[in-house]
Formats: C-alpha cells, sequence, structure tokens
C-alpha cells in the first residue's frame, strides 16, 4: 500500500521537498494510518508535521479520549499537537446547517489557524476511495452537476488527500500489518445520517446484488468526470475573459455572443458571472442557471430575474448585466403559504414549497441555506411568505431573547440594498424564518416534535 500512496503522491504533485503539513487526525484507522505514512516519509521528502485534532463536544468521554490518545500517540513520533473543542451542535443550530456541515466547517477554520501559527502550507486529510464512493452517491441522491460528481479530488487548494486512491480495506489491513493503534467513533455506526446510511446500506445493497466493485468503479467515473470537467472549466474562463467586462459593482456579458454557446458552457460562464460578483456561487442551484439562460435567449429588453442573496440578472438589446438588487426595486408583497403547495412570488421571481413531514424524512432531507424545518405543532395560525415591514421581531436559532429584524440584519452584516429583497416566512410581525439565512429559535424541530414543516426556496 505504500508504494501505492507514494505513486498518488507523485501523481498528483500532493507533496514537495521541505513542505510544512497540518495533519488532521482523528483517531481512527484512516487517519491513524496517515499519520504512520506521513512519519516514514517524513525524512525521504523533508518535510515538517504537525498534528491538528478537533473535539466536537458531541461524545462527551469518549470525545475526550479520543484527543488524549491522538496526543499521546503524535507526542511519541514526535510531532506537535494541536486541539480544538468546540461544541459542534450549538453550531449547526445557529446557523440552521447539518451537523455534519458545521463540523466540517470548524475543522478546516481549525486547521488553517494551525498552519498560520506554523508557517504552513498544506493541510492532509486521510480521505480515501470508500469516502470518494459515499460522497459521489450523496451527491448524485440529492442532485448535482458535475462538480458534485467528481467526488473528492486528490488536491483541492492547500488541502491534499494521499489516501484517496487506496480503500478503507487496504487501510485496515495496513494498520493490523504495522500494529496501528486507533479509536472507533461510535457515531459511525449510528444510522441517523444519511452518509452513514449510504456506507452501511446503500453501498452493501449495491455490492452484493449489483457490482461487487462499486468502490473502484465509481472512483473511475470520478476521474472521468473530473477530467471532462476541468477541460470544460477552462474554456468557460476563456469565453468570459473575452465576452465580459467586470467593474466593482456589476459584470457585463455579450448577449448576442452567450447565446450562440452550447449549453454547458453557456451555464458555465454564467456561474463564473455571479462568481465574479459576488465571491462565490453559494445558493445558486441549477434553476437560477437555467432561468438566466432562459431570459437571455428570449426575454424581451428590461427583463429581470431576482438571484438568491441580493443579486439580479437584467437583459439588456445587446448584453446581459448582473448587479445588486436595489432596494426600490422590490415592492412590498405578502402571500399566504399553502400547505402542502408552492407559493410564486412574482416580485422575485421565486418559489416557496410547503410541506409537512415526519421525523424520519426530516433526518433524511439535505439542510442547506434554502430550506427549513420547523416544528409543525407550533405553528397554529396562518403563515405568509412576505418582504420586512416595521416592527418585525425575530428570535434567532441559538438565542432566547426576541430582538428587532433590523438588529438581526445589521449583526449579520447584510447589506442595506438587499434587506427589502429577503424574503421572510411569518406569523403576523414573527418572523419564522429568514430566508437564507436563520430559522426561529421558537419553532425549532426538537425531541418532542411530531411533525415538520418543510419549506424549499428555490
Amino acid at each position: 500500500m505504500m508504494e501505492k500512496v507514494k505513486q498518488t503522491i507523485y501523481r498528483y504533485g500532493l507533496i514537495q521537498p521541505g513542505d510544512r503539513i497540518v495533519a488532521g487526525v482523528s483517531g481512527g484507522p484512516d487517519s491513524m494510518c496517515l499519520l504512520h505514512i506521513l512519519k516514514r516519509l517524513q525524512d525521504e521528502y523533508d518535510i515538517f508535521i504537525v498534528v491538528a485534532h478537533v473535539d466536537h463536544g458531541l461524545r462527551g468521554r469518549q470525545s475526550k479520549e479520543d484527543a488524549q490518545f491522538v496526543e499521546y500517540h503524535a507526542s511519541r513520533m514526535g510531532f506537535d499537537f494541536y486541539l480544538h473543542e468546540q461544541k459542534v451542535d450549538l453550531l449547526a443550530k445557529e446557523r440552521g446547517i447539518s451537523l455534519e456541515l458545521a463540523g466540517r466547517h470548524v475543522r478546516y477554520a481549525f486547521f488553517n489557524d494551525v498552519l498560520k501559527k506554523i508557517g504552513g502550507n498544506k493541510v492532509a486529510t486521510a480521505h480515501n476511495k470508500n469516502d470518494n464512493c459515499e460522497t459521489m452517491l450523496f451527491n448524485f441522491i440529492r442532485g448535482a452537476g458535475a462538480d458534485g460528481l467528481t467526488g473528492i479530488k486528490p488536491i483541492s487548494n492547500n488541502v491534499i488527500r494521499p489516501l484517496i486512491e487506496v480503500s478503507r480495506d487496504e487501510i485496515e489491513v495496513y494498520c493490523h500489518s504495522n500494529n496501528i493503534p486507533y479509536r472507533i467513533d461510535s457515531t459511525n455506526e449510528m444510522q441517523i445520517y444519511t452518509r452513514n446510511k449510504i456506507r452501511l446500506e446503500l453501498i452493501p445493497y449495491i455490492q452484493k446484488n449489483f457490482n461487487p466493485a462499486i468502490v473502484d468503479t465509481l472512483y473511475k467515473t470520478r476521474n472521468i468526470i473530473d477530467r471532462d470537467n476541468r477541460y470544460l472549466n477552462m474554456k468557460a474562463e476563456e469565453i468570459f475573459k473575452g465576452i465580459s467586462r467586470v467593474t466593482e459593482d456589476r459584470v457585463v456579458v455579450d448577449r448576442q455572443a452567450i447565446n450562440k454557446l452550447h449549453p454547458a458552457l453557456f451555464s458555465r460562464v454564467l456561474r463564473l458571472a455571479v462568481k465574479r460578483l459576488k465571491g462565490d456561487t453559494k445558493s445558486l442551484e441549477y434553476q437560477h442557471a437555467q432561468k438566466m439562460m432562459d431570459f437571455s435567449l428570449n426575454a424581451d429588453v428590461g427583463a429581470r430575474y431576482i438571484l438568491p442573496g441580493g443579486y439580479r440578472f437584467r437583459v439588456c438589446y445587446n448584453e446581459i448585466i448582473l448587479e445588486p438588487n436595489k432596494l426600490s426595486d422590490v415592492p412590498s408583497f405578502c402571500y399566504k403559504i399553502a400547505i402542502p403547495g408552492y407559493i410564486y412570488i412574482k416580485e422575485l421571481n421565486s418559489t416557496l414549497y410547503a410541506q409537512i413531514i415526519s421525523k424520519e424524512q426530516y433526518s433524511n432531507l439535505p439542510k442547506t441555506p434554502n430550506t427549513a424545518f420547523l416544528d409543525g405543532g407550533s405553528i397554529t395560525s396562518e403563515i405568509m411568505v412576505r418582504n420586512r415591514r416595521p416592527g418585525d421581531l425575530f428570535t434567532p436559532l441559538g438565542m432566547k431573547g426576541t430582538k428587532k429584524l433590523k438588529d438581526f440584519f445589521i449583526d449579520t452584516k447584510i447589506p442595506k440594498e438587499q434587506r427589502d429583497t429577503l424574503p421572510l416566512v411569518t406569523i403576523d410581525n414573527t418572523v419564522l424564518w429568514v430566508i437564507g439565512y436563520r430559522i426561529s429559535e421558537k419553532h425549532k424541530v426538537t425531541g418532542q416534535t411530531k411533525e415538520v414543516l418543510y419549506l424549499k426556496y428555490q
């Protein structure tokens, strides 16, 4: 296995002589295997290594013992040890995201902090071929484009994954052959997370009934999709530079030129335009790109499409323009939410879907900024979707006290020009959900919740 890892390192240029590497180590077999291999490569590559561990505060004494275990073995190998402790469940509630996503945010923020402290340049994680298989299936099930279906890359920015081409079985054999101790995270065996269900139920079912080599097959598929996707992205970048103008507050694209593109390049150029304007493409989904393409091809001059996050897409004679949506451009609106059903918000050119679901369905659905899950039993009056009004009150998730909505906007640093474009789910002047940001603490799903109100904005 050691030779396979070295081939991966060489193929993707993961490690260079003199690198200063932060190794993310949980204490499980994958990360302990990674640490053992990095130790063996230390002199050969002349690399400096430190160990970073995050205690997510989810398993009480077991979490503390994991941290002590990793610190002990890091010290035995001669590596400095860095520890970060944080209640990830509280962060997840505060931001209205899943535990898994909150944990990921905490880990990588900490790893990058350690990088700065040691003057490092790379973070090494222990993702392997099985992790890639789980990620591809997870993204496919919830809906993803080519970027999502490329799974886990061997290298992403400053994060390297030397074990990405070896399987979990190979890792366990390596650990046993080299007498490498490791810890077992009991939550990995709990079928309460979608990813765990994929690992424990779906993949074994596919292996038994359809393809015993599904892990290897999907890794090959990942490489094919990634190769083609990188080429299309490169071409889109070249085209974007030739047909667009970027200023501080807008992106202008030649309408005739973009309308001649194949849809695969058309959508990528539009995503690049959005990224140049707002810095990322978070909350930009498939339907938003499709709507922009349709507007560019077919809409009359002057047509506008409101994008998530307070931006708009505007059609001119020979150009299409992406720019911030100004406060005065969105009139007051208010619509009753039908349950179940869709509501079309014409002022934002968007829809809101509402449905009552079970607690089991709630556990399996993805948590995104554009979805909300509320305690259905706590909602006893008619609910509306509208933009802000004077006197609106909000109790943000994770807080006990009620505050003015205006104060929440200020605390969250939402620009003034975007505040009228943010749809709110409300009862009278009480806000249940600031769409794209946070739900109300008073209406969150709890252990006593019997039915869940599922909302999706798109």
